[in-house]
This record gives structure tokens, C-alpha cells and sequence, in this order.
């Protein structure tokens, strides 16, 4: 007899197909060179100095993304003082500028160089295809006389790291708020600077496809027919996925065809739980060297 598992999944994975589970870097150009040291003086009062923005554009997936934190990269602050804070946020584009906030990030004053993370206190979700802004900004610039300053590093290259979310990229340039300090939806911002700022873009992993309990497996080695049960939700759609891997990553059947069903409505390849959220399905097990089957949610 060919061995089978059932595969057991906790109640909260049961509950949501949408359930997330990781942080994944969506867009990234940290990678990048800084030969020369490049850099938007965000703080400074001047025509090319007070907040610095660099815009990004999502991909194509459907349903969004929950964003969840950025990561911005510093040079030392050098000798200009105390420096004050450092106030990261979002925005929406308006004729390919920043335009009004959407959310701020959690401060992280940079006090040397290199990479910060800035994390957002509630994820905010990003439409598809869609451009954004982050910005930096020093909102108490204005009263210290333009001398809390951040180096926010760019870089001459127009190219994002490898292993990016499909779809994802970052502008090629980066604009400021023409010595506005503390910009605001409105204010007018410069025409894009012709090297992007180093950034980040981490947004969450969404879970793979909810698995059910499978219970009551049998099977006839003679004729290769096989039956198992499901225990899932109520009214639910699921299909039976067959590999010999434990993780699922190359499954040789999905879905598993099904004959028929003693429980449950049969529905194309999968099948309909009842009011119990239980279904009972036959069909021939693989001939194949699988030995693992589970039960998926199956929009």
C-alpha cells in the first residue's frame, strides 16, 4: 500500500486564505553603488534643500499589498550639530509628485551611516500598478537655523537589486520641497532630480492556501481507488493537492481529479463542504512517488 499523511493545519490558518505571514522586500536599490558619495541635504533651507522624496511604483498584483515598513540609507551626519527629528511618511502622487500624506512611519533618528528602518505602527495597503512617494523630513530645520541635516544616500544607477516583487520599481530621480521644511499636501515640490535615493519597500507575504483536516483515508492497492475525508469550513470549496514533499513546492497533482463524493457536492475539481464543513471524496491515487496529500481552500 502506498503510504499517505493527512496534513494537520491550525484553526487561524483554517480561517483566512488571506492570512500574512512574513515580511518580503518588495523593491529595493540598497544594492546599488555611491561612488561619490550623492545625497539630498534633507533639512537644509535653500531652493535644493528641506525634505526629499523618492517616488516608487507597485506591481500587478490584484488584491494590493500591505505595506509594512521602508529602509533608507544615511551618510554620517557630519558637522552640522544636533540633529533633530527625522519624520519619514507616505504619499500619494498627483501629476507625478508627492501629494497628500498618507501615513507617517516610526521615527529612527540616524545617528551615524547606514541602513534605517522606518516601520509603519498600522500596515497601510498599496494599490496595484500605483506610484508612491517616502519622504524625509526635519520639521524643527526651520527653527535651528537649516542646521539639522540628514545625508540621505542616492545613487547613480537607474537599477533596482535582483529578487524584487515582479512589476516593482524605483523612479529614477528624486525630488524636494525647494527648502519647505516641513512639507505639507500642497506644497510645491522640484522637478526630478536625475539620481534615485536608496530605499526599500518591505511589504507582508501573504500565506500560502489554507490547508483542511484530512481524516478516514482508505484505500484498495488492486484497483488504485482511493477515499478520505475532509473537515474544513462550512460551505467551502477545496481540491486535493498530491506531493512528495511535505512543504507542497512541486505537487504532482493539482488539483487530484475526484470521482465522486459521499459527502459534499462535487464542484469541477474540488468539492463543497456541507453545513458540518465536512466532505468525503473518491478518487485513484497517483501512480506516482507521492506521499503526501492535502486538502486546500479552492476559490
Amino acid at each position: 500500500m502506498k503510504p499517505t499523511s493527512s496534513i494537520a493545519t491550525a484553526a487561524a490558518l483554517l480561517a483566512s486564505a488571506g492570512t500574512l505571514v512574513a515580511d518580503l522586500v518588495a523593491v529595493s536599490n540598497l544594492g546599488q553603488p555611491n561612488p561619490g558619495q550623492l545625497n539630498s541635504n534633507v533639512g537644509t533651507v535653500g531652493t535644493t534643500g528641506g525634505a526629499a522624496a523618492q517616488g516608487f511604483v507597485t506591481g500587478p498584483e490584484a488584491s494590493g499589498y500591505q505595506l509594512e515598513s521602508v529602509t533608507l540609507r544615511f551618510l554620517a551626519p557630519g558637522g552640522f550639530g544636533s540633529t533633530g527629528d527625522l519624520d519619514v511618511e507616505l504619499w500619494d502622487s498627483v501629476a507625478g509628485a508627492p501629494g497628500a500624506i498618507i501615513a507617517s512611519f516610526g521615527v529612527n533618528n540616524p545617528d551615524a551611516g547606514g541602513e534605517f528602518v522606518f516601520p509603519l505602527a498600522e500596515p497601510v495597503m498599496l494599490a496595484p500598478d500605483t506610484r508612491y512617494f517616502i519622504s524625509a523630513s526635519t520639521p524643527d530645520a526651520s527653527t535651528a537655523g537649516g542646521q539639522n541635516v540628514y545625508f540621505w544616500e542616492a545613487t547613480p544607477g537607474s537599477n533596482e537589486n535582483p529578487g524584487g516583487l515582479p512589476g516593482w520599481s524605483i523612479d529614477d530621480g528624486f525630488r524636494t520641497s525647494q527648502g519647505v521644511v516641513d512639507p505639507v499636501e500642497g506644497t510645491p515640490w522640484g522637478g526630478e532630480l536625475d539620481v534615485p535615493l536608496q530605499l526599500a519597500v518591505s511589504v507582508a507575504e501573504a500565506a500560502p492556501p489554507p490547508s483542511a483536516g484530512l481524516a478516514g483515508f482508505s484505500h484498495d492497492p488492486a484497483s488504485g481507488a482511493a477515499q478520505i475525508s475532509i473537515k474544513g469550513e462550512a460551505g467551502t470549496r477545496y481540491k486535493l493537492v498530491e506531493a512528495n514533499d511535505l512543504d507542497f513546492a512541486n505537487p504532482d497533482r493539482d488539483p487530484v481529479p475526484l470521482t465522486s463524493t459521499s459527502v459534499g457536492t462535487l464542484d469541477g475539481g474540488g468539492v463543497i463542504t456541507d453545513a458540518n464543513g465536512d466532505a468525503t471524496v473518491e478518487f485513484s491515487l497517483g501512480a506516482g512517488p507521492s506521499t503526501f496529500i492535502r486538502a486546500e481552500e479552492s476559490p
